[in-house]
């Protein structure tokens, strides 16, 4: 793991700490990923677009 990857903990818990309509959007964006409503890219798939867009 990258020495500046950010620790899970801290993500979890800062996470944890938002405001309660903050947690309500995460929760519908995970909801809508999980059921394939919202698609998703790899990587490699973003930094193609991207290349093809700023080329």
């Amino acid at each position: 793991m990258p020495t500046d990857a950010p620790d899970i903990t801290r993500v979890l818990q800062s996470a944890l700490a938002m405001p309660a309509h903050w947690r309500e959007e995460m929760d519908a964006r995970v909801q809508h990923r999980e059921s394939g409503e919202s698609p998703s890219h790899t990587h490699e798939e973003v930094m193609a677009e991207l290349n093809a867009v700023t080329a």
